[in-house]
């Protein structure tokens, strides 16, 4: 018995035992990370596109509204992309299940 609980009460066991779950713990969240990193990308490109044509270009695009999503004739904006991204952690709790804002947060930092 004494042997028993210097087994469980020995510091590495318990490090060992903390890794573990840690490990468990990042699989678990993979789904959720790899889901919001797809939403994330989307977000970067159609905010930056819609930032740029809106904030620099917009009488152009007004007059021409089939160009908007030309990306390879140049044109995305930063601040655009962030709003993008903005937006996209904000909406991502509802379409994840299971995730809350504090999650998406976790998982952003």
């Amino acid at each position: 018995m004494e042997a028993l609980l210097a087994f469980l009460s020995d510091p590495v066991v318990t490090r060992s035992l903390g890794a573990m779950l840690s490990v468990l713990l990042l699989i678990g969240s993979w789904q959720k990370l790899r889901d919001m990193v797809v939403f994330a990308a989307l977000g970067v490109f159609l905010g930056g596109r819609i930032g740029y044509t809106l904030f620099y270009n917009f009488p152009y695009y007004s007059q021409h509204p089939e160009k908007i999503l030309a990306v390879w004739e140049g044109g995305m904006s930063f601040h655009g992309g962030l709003i993008g991204v903005m937006t996209v952690a904000e909406l991502f709790p509802a379409n994840v299940s299971g995730s809350t804002r504090v999650t998406v947060a976790v998982l952003v930092a």
